[in-house]
């Protein structure tokens, strides 16, 4: 038998598939959601901090620089 993982599956009618070529599409599909997953929650940011409101003071900016 040889190795579905490595078959091209694509052309192939769905009525015409084995059942062991149906399970190797299903785990492909899984592999390929899960990834879109995990690449959807490292693309997630931290909430953005709410901006600090500062008096207007000229001699303490004029200490920063």
């Amino acid at each position: 038998m040889d190795d579905l993982s490595q078959r091209d599956l694509s052309d192939i009618p769905d009525e015409d598939l084995s059942p062991d070529e149906r399970r190797e599409l299903q785990r492909r599909l899984e592999d390929f959601v899960g990834l879109l997953r995990t690449r959807a929650g490292k693309g997630a940011k931290a909430p953005a901090k709410p901006k600090r409101i500062m008096q207007w003071d000229p001699v303490a900016l004029s200490r920063r620089h």
